[in-house]
């Protein structure tokens, strides 16, 4: 386990060293999905996690305690716990997001009419795609787009426990925790549960590199869905 743990190591590393604490605690989250659902020993299982968490707790708390180049991370921990407070400042888009959610009620303004987006809500079509679609389709809209990450989240895990070859099998369970885990971030976070992290909204947010590395795991998991289909008709 010690070299691709090690490669997993450096490139945890790099990406905590740019800053990016949202994407390594993703990254961190998928590794663990893994292991979780792997054949792995329990007690090697827990010692890994162990190991893996220890220096992140450590420079969380450095970073929010001593590191005064980022106090913006205890900023969001404030205005997640009161965003109405700093709706004039640093809660600003917290705000606006939370009300374009409110705004939407059951079935929303209707596409195209929302009015968040129209300068309310800084950078609505990134991050914070959520609201605006919260806004115009309403809460019923909301639970289409949930349902959608469902089934694929549900499709996943069938193939995972279709197939008795271990790789395939964590090639499914890595993809569905990708997903669901920067699903979950995300919408935590434009609603207020958890600090805000930049994290994006898979197959709706604005950004390429975001586009580009969710279509690289969805074709990832189609091509093992493939080969698990092709397993179970030579069997039968």
């Amino acid at each position: 386990m010690i070299p691709p743990l090690g490669v997993l190591g450096v490139g945890l590393l790099l990406v905590l060293m740019q800053g990016d604490l949202g994407g390594t605690l993703l990254t961190v989250a998928i590794i663990a999905s893994i292991l979780i659902y792997s054949d792995i020993k329990n007690k090697i299982k827990l010692q890994i996690i162990m190991i893996t968490m220890i220096p992140i707790v450590f420079y969380i708390i450095y970073t929010l305690i001593f590191d005064s180049k980022n106090l913006y991370r205890l900023k969001r921990i404030k205005v997640m716990l009161d965003p109405f407070k700093y709706e004039s400042g640093d809660g600003y888009q917290l705000t606006g997001a939370l009300t374009s959610i409110g705004n939407g009620g059951l079935t929303g303004r209707g596409l195209g009419n929302g009015i968040a987006k129209l300068g309310y809500l800084p950078e609505p079509h990134t991050d914070f795609i959520f609201t605006v679609i919260a806004e115009e389709l309403g809460l019923i809209g909301v639970l289409a787009t949930l349902m959608v990450y469902g089934v694929i989240l549900f499709k996943g895990l069938i193939y995972a426990n279709k197939t008795t070859n271990q790789f395939y099998k964590l090639i499914c369970v890595g993809v569905v925790s990708y997903l669901f885990m920067q699903v979950f971030i995300n919408l935590a976070g434009v609603s207020g549960l958890i600090p805000l992290t930049g994290v994006t909204l898979p197959l709706l947010s604005y950004g390429g590199s975001s586009m580009l590395s969710i279509s690289i795991a969805f074709g990832a998991l189609l091509a093992v869905a493939r080969n698990i289909n092709k397993e179970r008709k030579a069997i039968k």
